[in-house]
């Protein structure tokens, strides 16, 4: 018998719980297959690119290609890309149709518990997150970037054909030349992640 993804994971929470210990990233994680996931624990990788994102925004889906060309262009240069799918609503078949539809190749997972959103304080798709190489786990708070792919949109309802400024391109780049880029943040347009 096969456990659904977020069956697999409940139970594993649950017997974490249970046992006496908090329970960690790589304990209540799953992949789109099921198997146990701990984004963060690549050691030997540049930086982790969390990107939160929801197969209903339209912002979202509007940055899918400017995410496919970063992914394709890093993940060369020893830098791993995650589509989080933050909330307990999406179906694992409507993410895969998600990813089949948009050609996207960075794996996914969904954020059942909302734990990689609460770590890292994501509040809106499109979002990401980016942790240097052998940062652990998202409550260290390491995180060297939070915010905006670009600043393409300016507000609600307020984009520009081209962005201005590539935030997540600077960093990324900046961390595969071996540089420690200032920790920031900067403001994401988006849809609101639900509680």
């Amino acid at each position: 018998m096969k456990l659904r993804p977020y069956l697999l994971g409940s139970i594993v929470a649950f017997a974490v719980v249970a046992s006496g210990h908090s329970a960690t990233a790589s304990e209540i994680l799953v992949d789109l297959a099921g198997n146990l996931v701990d984004p963060l624990a690549i050691s030997n990788e540049n930086a982790v690119v969390l990107v939160f994102t929801a197969v209903d925004c339209p912002i979202s889906n509007r940055y899918i290609p400017a995410i496919n060309r970063l992914f394709k262009e890093y993940a060369s240069k020893n830098t791993s890309f995650w589509m989080v799918y933050p909330g307990s609503y999406f179906d694992t078949k409507e993410v895969e149709s998600h990813l089949e539809e948009y050609r996207i190749k960075a794996p996914a997972i969904i954020d059942r518990s909302g734990y990689l959103v609460k770590k890292t304080g994501a509040t809106v798709t499109p979002e990401v997150a980016v942790y240097p190489a052998g940062i652990g786990q998202p409550e260290d708070g390491n995180w060297i970037y939070r915010g905006r792919i670009d600043d393409r949109y300016t507000d609600f309802g307020k984009w520009r054909a081209n962005p201005t400024r590539e935030d997540l391109k600077e960093v990324l780049q900046s961390l595969v030349d071996g540089q420690t880029p200032e920790r920031r943040e900067t403001r994401s347009i988006g849809c609101y992640i639900a509680e």
